[in-house]
């Protein structure tokens, strides 16, 4: 039983798994990292452990920030102090961070992460947040620079990509997302072949809505100030 499950016999412990789903706890604890670092963790340890715990604890924490805070440095240092400093997350960020501050290109940064704590796995956690962490800074804030920069890094580029975008999103709103990146998409909610007797919501609105809805009642119960 959790929090013994994600660990037990679980190859996929230190995966990114967990971090897929970090944006939910801090969406419905804006401004709050802790609290909602709190949530994701138990959260993370049904299916994982260690570094695929601390990675959802590094994302949650920034992305609840970002909500307030909108220079990438601090949020990165905000996602670090969640983290063991001795953890391998810390040292993908951290060459990320360096590479960054020493005039590399995103290329070099990217080679200098995987010499430091790169795996053959490709959904090994903290190669793909160091891949995160180089998007966000190699992208100057730019929407579509910065998710290319993170996915063209390859490895799980799904998380990576979606990551990153829910924090640009979250940092800037919906009303600075580029109409060229959103109109492929569209507004509605459509889910996947073989989801039975779950009540979606129709819209990103109405998905918004609700998390809106749950996000108040957590800041009430667990934010007072």
């Amino acid at each position: 039983n959790p929090p013994l499950s994600g660990r037990f016999a679980n190859w996929f412990k230190d995966s990114m798994g967990a971090t897929i789903r970090s944006e939910i706890w801090a969406m419905i604890a804006p401004g709050a990292p802790d609290v909602a670092a709190a949530l994701a963790y138990s959260d993370a340890v049904v299916d994982h452990a260690d570094e695929g715990v601390w990675a959802l604890l590094f994302l949650t924490a920034m992305e609840s920030a970002a909500f307030f805070v909108s220079d990438v440095d601090k949020l990165l240092q905000i996602g670090l102090a969640r983290v063991p400093a001795t953890s391998r997350i810390a040292r993908a960020v951290q060459t990320a961070r360096s590479g960054h501050s020493e005039g590399k290109s995103a290329l070099e940064t990217r080679a200098a992460i995987l010499q430091a704590i790169g795996r053959p796995n490709v959904t090994d956690v903290a190669q793909n947040l160091g891949f995160i962490a180089l998007g966000l800074l190699y992208g100057n804030g730019d929407f579509g620079a910065t998710l290319c920069s993170a996915v063209n890094c390859g490895y799980d580029t799904d998380t990576t990509g979606a990551t990153v975008g829910a924090i640009l999103g979250i940092r800037s709103g919906a009303s600075a997302l580029p109409k060229r990146w959103l109109d492929p998409i569209g507004e509605r909610v459509v889910v996947g072949w073989g989801v039975e007797g779950l009540q979606a919501p129709a819209t990103v609105q109405e998905l918004t809505d609700r998390t809106v809805a749950i996000g108040m009642q957590v800041v009430a119960s667990r934010c007072p100030g």
